[in-house]
């Protein structure tokens, strides 16, 4: 089913730059919560499909860390643990992803 403009479109969906997008649905473990940051919208309406969440923070200045920590090897090990299969699917939970514990910076 293909909806039109006004049935698709919810601004709580739109993406911003500096938003984090985690894949929560793949093939492959390996691509579970890969996440990227989303850059160079200049003011284009965009939104994230459900195999995706979106991380917002409220601090901007997480989100490049972040989105470097969800790819070094200690946490994309912790991750794969969390991750579930069924059906040939593997899936993450939002839970899981916002349960991981990462180090932080200092802010100053």
């Amino acid at each position: 089913m293909i909806l039109d403009a006004d049935e698709s479109h919810n601004p709580d969906n739109d993406v911003a730059d500096g938003d984090l997008l985690f894949t929560r649905l793949s093939g492959s473990f390996e691509y579970v919560a890969n996440c990227g940051m989303v850059r160079g919208l200049d003011g284009l309406k965009v939104q994230y499909p459900d195999r995706l969440f979106r991380v917002r923070f409220k601090d901007p200045r997480f989100a490049v860390y972040v989105e470097l920590v969800f790819g070094a090897p200690f946490m994309r090990a912790l991750i794969e643990t969390g991750a579930k299969s069924s059906a040939g699917h593997q899936r993450i939970s939002i839970g899981t992803i916002t349960a991981q514990a990462a180090p932080l910076p200092p802010l100053t």
